[in-house]
């Protein structure tokens, strides 16, 4: 077998040269810079996606490196590029690209902190406290506070059974003393119905 060369090189190695540097120059690259809008401090390790516009399949997808820069390649044509970071809006565009490189420089993602109005917690009494010789319910935001009899809010109490006769027992303990507002009461667990 005889081989043909070129200068030093084997003329089907130069081929191989010669294909692969093709194949190189038939990706395209696309770069940027991920930013704080209004501030334009950079957002390093924000989630970057280039996706087909068809079904949104990923196509490449890289996280933003230092000073919030990312490089990404694909194949020359029309694409959605996705661009993200926890606390912010996500923002999606559609790109085009063409052979070589093309810079998109600033890419600005709104905080969605700004987005937030005031905010108030309210927080409500416990069902229930226990105490060393007693246990304290709170009825007060309960559905039956409202319009709810006396007996019926003993019924949902854990620990409280009220048999048919409106009988009361504690965990099996007959002998049940019963408390409106830290008073105590003449009602005893016969006179409940």
């Amino acid at each position: 077998m005889r081989l043909l060369f070129i200068g030093k090189f084997p003329l089907p190695l130069l081929f191989a040269f010669m294909l692969l540097s093709g194949m190189a120059k038939g990706q395209s690259e696309i770069m940027g810079r991920v930013v704080e809008q209004g501030s334009g401090q950079p957002l390093e390790f924000s989630n970057i996606s280039l996706m087909t516009p068809a079904d949104s399949s990923m196509v490449n997808g890289t996280v933003s490196g230092m000073e919030g820069r990312f490089e990404l390649q694909a194949e020359p044509g029309r694409y959605l590029l996705r661009v993200g970071f926890i606390g912010f809006e996500e923002l999606w565009q559609e790109v085009s690209l063409e052979r070589g490189t093309k810079n998109l420089g600033d890419i600005e993602l709104f905080s969605l902190a700004a987005q937030l109005g005031e905010v108030t917690v309210e927080a409500a009494a416990s069902l229930f406290r226990s105490e060393f010789d007693r246990r304290i319910f709170n009825l007060e935001n309960t559905i039956l506070a409202e319009g709810g009899t006396a007996l019926q809010m003993l019924e949902t109490l854990p620990s409280i059974q009220v048999d048919e006769e409106g009988n009361l027992t504690m965990r099996g303990s007959g002998s049940v003393e019963i408390y409106i507002n830290g008073r105590p009461t003449n009602l005893s667990s016969d006179d409940t119905v």
